[in-house]
């Protein structure tokens, strides 16, 4: 069998990034594209959310002294109206690798019209319809265009699920509502597709449970994310899984446990 594969972690890639840099952000441009897999799996219209940073080689000073636009900066909002264009003429189903390349072409096209060197390009989308029970599913993708080096990431957001939990005789009687996130992180190009099998694992553990503690839930959850989701897929990554009780403590919103590891182990240069 192969090694495991996995891209950077986002730790990685940005410690490959300059300290100073100038960029230019677009955070969550609301649209409806026939892109990615909704909660059932289907290739169909979904909203996505579109955040979009662009990493500039150089400051944009000239833009600053003139107290104007000009070829050292991007002008965002016609950027954004670039995006909302070109996704909205695709009909055919996009996977969610064809749309990061489709918002990173739009992206460099903008940019050569200026002639406005771009040192980097971070994309995340959210998709708010393709969690059956949690908010959301996340897949991000950093690209460095000079030294082509990539991240990719995923995360299942605020998994609502209700299990029997805690050491307490009436924690024993009915069940409480705990909720999971899952971030995978240094992931696999091929994978970021894999969001809706990374929470039906995460579900299929905590439904079924009857632990006592949140630490033996979490290190549950995580086996069965290394076993069923990573070693399936032959996949290498960053995994940070978060529990929480809210209704545990009155007073406080909720108590958490937090794991952190790397799936399988390996050596790594993440700090």
């Amino acid at each position: 069998m192969s090694d495991p594969q996995r891209s950077l972690s986002k730790n990685e890639w940005d410690c490959k990034q300059p300290l100073a840099s100038n960029k230019i952000l677009i955070r969550n441009l609301s649209l409806s594209i026939n892109a990615g897999l909704d909660a059932w799996g289907r290739k169909v219209p979904q909203p996505v959310s579109v955040s979009l940073t662009i990493h500039l080689t150089r400051a944009f000073e000239s833009a600053a002294e003139n107290d104007n636009l000009d070829q050292s900066t991007i002008n965002y909002s016609q950027l954004s109206q670039e995006l909302i264009l070109k996704l909205r003429e695709y009909e055919s189903w996009l996977s969610t690798g064809e749309l990061f390349t489709a918002i990173q072409s739009t992206a460099l096209s903008i940019a050569d019209g200026g002639s406005v060197p771009i040192r980097a390009i971070e994309i995340e989308l959210g998709y708010p319809k393709a969690s059956l029970l949690g908010e959301s599913a996340t897949v991000s993708y950093a690209l460095d265009t000079v030294a082509n080096h990539q991240s990719c990431g995923m995360s299942v957001s605020n998994l609502r699920l209700p299990c029997v939990i805690g050491l307490f005789a009436h924690e024993r009687e009915r069940k409480q509502i705990v909720v999971a996130n899952v971030w995978i992180d240094g992931i696999h190009w091929k994978a970021v597709e894999e969001y809706g099998r990374l929470e039906s694992v995460v579900t299929n553990v905590i439904d079924g449970s009857h632990f006592k503690t949140l630490e033996t839930l979490a290190s549950q959850v995580l086996f069965r994310i290394s076993e069923d989701f990573m070693k399936k897929l032959g996949l290498a990554a960053f995994v940070r899984l978060r529990l929480e009780k809210p209704t545990a403590v009155p007073s406080a919103v909720a108590p958490a446990i937090e794991i952190y590891r790397l799936i399988p182990e390996q050596e790594t240069t993440d700090n």
